[in-house]
């Protein structure tokens, strides 16, 4: 094979094969804790931080989230599934926004609207437990409670 067809042969590939990009972000990486995550499905990429960048069961952690919204926000929530060494640890429904009453800010953005969430909160009611977690966090929209977020996280404890 001549050196023309191997050079061919790798632009073909480079311009016509489909590749995969893996699409994992970094949230924390300590030397205690590292916490990223990937975004499942062709939804618009929020952003996560986390400050400070330690899982300290006593003190309290900075959350923020960035994202636009591809529905009005009337109608909104969130699961959240954690797992542990194959054993589901945790289950929840999280209800946002409802239509009426709304305590939430977000409440009511409307689509292409860029929203911001910040919240401080304790990360006591949960044990700490040194080893890997795995979770869905998945938020829906709308009346017929359509898919607009999707990421998958983990989170590893490594001390």
């Amino acid at each position: 094979m001549s050196y023309d067809m191997v050079t061919f042969m790798f632009f073909f590939l480079l311009l016509f094969v489909p590749v995969k990009t893996i699409r994992k972000h970094i949230v924390c990486d300590s030397p205690n804790t590292e916490l990223y995550y990937e975004l499942c499905g062709d939804i618009p990429e929020p952003t996560f931080s986390m400050e400070p960048c330690l899982f300290n069961w006593r003190e309290h952690v900075n959350f923020s989230v960035t994202a636009i919204p591809r529905l009005d926000l009337d109608y909104l929530y969130a699961t959240l599934e954690i797992w542990n060494d194959k054993k589901q640890f945790s289950n929840t429904r999280y209800d946002f926004c409802s239509g009426t009453d709304d305590e939430y800010t977000f409440c009511g953005a409307l689509k292409g609207e860029t929203i911001r969430l910040n919240f401080r909160t304790k990360l006591s009611p949960y044990p700490y437990i040194k080893g890997k977690f795995l979770g869905k966090f998945r938020v829906y929209a709308g009346q017929k409670e359509e898919l607009i977020m999707c990421a998958d996280f983990t989170l590893n404890n490594k001390i």
